[in-house]
């Protein structure tokens, strides 16, 4: 059975520091660093919000750990 998009979790390189709340904890995001894994739909939100670095692809949790 696959994940539904909003449990698929995925890192991301931010663009600058920002503090978020993904599943409710605050969380601070450092530029230029991969970040915790968080829920897809936080992420694609930070890549709206202008927080996420461009040019960039959201890497699967699994791959993120090789």
């Amino acid at each position: 059975m696959a994940k539904a998009k909003d449990t698929s979790r995925v890192t991301f390189v931010a663009d600058t520091d920002f503090t978020g709340y993904p599943y409710g904890h605050k969380t601070a995001f450092k530029a230029g660093e991969r970040s915790v894994p968080v829920a897809e739909s936080f992420a694609e939100l930070m890549r709206e919000k202008g927080l996420v670095r461009a040019g960039t692809q959201f890497l699967p949790e699994e791959e993120d750990q090789k």
